[in-house]
């Protein structure tokens, strides 16, 4: 009869959320065991993707918010060297002067992704439109969802009804890569081509009590820092960088500035001595570089 008492008060805990920390704990420590691993090969860098990254630097160079002038040269310099998909990780729901023409020709490109902001359960916060010029194929949302701990351990991938409903920012520059992937919503994941994303639900793993509205996946930090290359907005304005790093890759442009506090925790943050947030652009291009692994067919 004990043990079945204290199994039924175990399973009730769990059920309650009570066994939630610790096992998003061990969650964290089965990451970093992986990492040190002998037998797990390391991730590199994604070579598919360029941060520009918008640093204290760039803000004290060119001021905050960047005007649409400044963006639109931004833009056009790396349009001229021919990147594939080109991610605006920018709200630019009304004009900085100067500038609003030019950056109205830039964001015409068929090429670039935008960002807007739900504003709603599970990530919370205030909705932010994108610019009216851009049509809603080209505009995914940048809510990122983060745990009761404060670790951001998960991707919001979709948002709404199986049908007619909102892609993410890393979602819409993953089809816009691969122009001929249909992603499609069921009631049980996502489909990109014939390769399946399962729903993430409560009780899955650690979670007991998460929000689990929306379609959700665990996130793959594809290394602990840097999930690809980082430039700073004035290496891209001065032309000092290699054509090779922007032809046919995913350029993202988006604040690395501690200061703009688009900053999280990642469950590599206990670990380190330095760095121990990562910028809101840089967690998107982890999950960019996890859904075009997907999309490839790559465990």
């Amino acid at each position: 009869m004990s043990v079945i008492v204290t199994a039924t008060c175990i399973s009730g805990i769990k059920y309650a959320g009570g066994w939630q920390r610790l096992e998003l704990f061990a969650y964290d420590q089965l990451l970093h065991w992986t990492e040190r691993s002998p037998l797990v090969p390391p991730d590199q860098p994604d070579d598919r993707i360029l941060i520009v990254g918008i640093s204290e630097t760039d803000i004290q160079r060119y001021g905050w918010p960047l005007s649409d002038e400044t963006v639109a040269d931004l833009i056009e310099t790396i349009q001229d060297h021919q990147p594939r998909v080109v991610g605006l990780d920018l709200y630019r729901s009304g004009p900085q002067l100067p500038g609003q023409s030019a950056l109205a020709e830039q964001l015409a490109a068929d090429n670039l992704v935008a960002v807007r902001s739900v504003g709603n359960a599970p990530s919370g916060g205030d909705e932010v439109p994108a610019p009216a010029s851009i049509p809603p194929e080209r505009i995914g949302f940048n809510d990122l969802v983060v745990d009761p701990d404060g670790v951001l351990r998960r991707s919001l991938l979709y948002v709404g009804p199986a049908r007619g409903g909102q892609y993410s920012f890393a979602l819409g520059i993953v089809q816009r890569y691969f122009p001929n992937l249909d992603i499609s919503a069921t009631a049980d994941g996502l489909m990109l081509g014939n390769q399946p994303i399962p729903v993430l639900q409560s009780g899955d793993g650690g979670y007991q009590t998460i929000d689990t509205r929306g379609y959700q996946q665990l996130l793959h930090y594809r290394h602990r820092s840097e999930p690809a290359q980082i430039i700073s907005a004035q290496e891209i304005l001065e032309n000092r960088f290699q054509p090779e790093w922007i032809r046919d890759k995913i350029v993202l442009i988006g604040s690395v500035a501690p200061s703009l506090k688009d900053q999280f925790y990642t469950p590599y943050s206990a670990e380190q001595k330095l760095d121990f947030t990562q910028a809101g652009v840089v967690i998107h291009a982890h999950i960019i570089s996890q859904l075009l692994a997907v999309a490839e067919g790559q465990p």
